[in-house]
């Protein structure tokens, strides 16, 4: 009888055994949370970093930065679809304007920057670099597809933007005089302005 009761636990040890299985399942859980966090930031850094050579090989060809207001020469872009018609304006117009025309501030100038280094041969086989996740035409809040009518008789035309590892637009701002354009994702926490961004700067 008393090696019977030798043999079984107590309620105590049975206790004390959950709690530290709970200890380490929990420190492996946040362990993996940060080891994704870290690995997507550099995802994001990498894809950053690839942007910016083809910015540079895009003015050894041309010796400008992709510039601030354009409406890519298209003409019969309707606002019933997501554009706006300087979609490649990144400084200045209201926010309200700019949710007036159906597409956020960093959607337009993400789709402006992509527009110009898919446009350009060199620039192309760059951003070709880029993980395929990390380019898309869908809007990360409503999932809608970014897209405009072009011409006559008027034809759909996706519009592909760089994002994050988070599916957030990547903001591209250059005005005329500044040395280099910069790259900004709003990192993890998908809010730009905040601590957690990462630029090319």
């Amino acid at each position: 009888m008393d090696a019977d009761k030798k043999k079984a636990f107590t309620l105590i040890e049975v206790l004390v055994s959950l709690t530290i299985i709970l200890i380490l399942a929990g420190a492996l859980v946040g362990a993996g949370k940060y080891l994704r966090t870290r690995a997507e930031r550099q995802l994001t850094r990498s894809a950053i970093e690839v942007i910016c050579t083809a910015l540079e090989q895009y003015y050894d060809q041309t010796t400008a930065f992709p510039v601030a207001d354009v409406n890519f020469g298209w003409t019969g872009c309707t606002t019933q679809y997501t554009c706006v018609p300087n979609l490649g304006t990144v400084i200045g117009g209201t926010t309200e304007e700019r949710q007036k025309n159906g597409v956020s501030f960093s959607n337009a100038s993400s789709a402006a920057l992509f527009y110009y280094l898919d446009h350009n041969k060199n620039c192309r086989e760059i951003i070709g670099a880029i993980s395929e996740r990390l380019i898309t035409n869908k809007d990360a809040l409503t999932g809608a597809r970014l897209k405009v009518l072009v011409g006559a008789p008027p034809v759909e035309v996706d519009l592909p933007r760089f994002v994050d590892a988070w599916r957030m637009s990547l903001r591209y701002v250059y005005s005329s005089g500044d040395a280099f354009p910069v790259i900004f994702s709003a990192g993890p926490d998908k809010k730009f302005d905040t601590k957690d961004d990462l630029s090319s700067q």
